[in-house]
């Protein structure tokens, strides 16, 4: 089956009816970001209320985890919390 790549334009031979473009990885790529693009625009006006609720816990994760960092509550980078806790209360040392 022949068809036209829907990218560069180039007649091909599909091995599958469900293919719209060429085998060139350039042409794919191109494709797959455009039809993201459009899937995504897409769900959001469908589903805009789930969307905003998802984006909206995140959101709220995101702030809580930098806001534990940001207080050193959590174990992310906790050994070198410590090492320079124990340097500081040593003191130099005096040769």
């Amino acid at each position: 089956m022949t068809k036209r790549c829907c990218v560069c334009g180039i007649e091909f031979e599909a091995d599958k009816k469900s293919r719209v473009t060429c085998n060139s990885a350039e042409c794919k790529r191109i494709h797959k970001k455009e039809y993201t693009r459009e899937y995504d625009k897409r769900r959001r006006q469908e589903k805009r209320k789930e969307v905003n609720e998802y984006n909206r816990l995140w959101m709220q994760k995101k702030r809580e985890k930098e806001e534990a960092i940001r207080q050193g509550i959590t174990a992310d980078g906790y050994a070198e919390r410590q090492i320079a806790r124990t340097l500081a209360l040593a003191g130099k040392v005096q040769i």
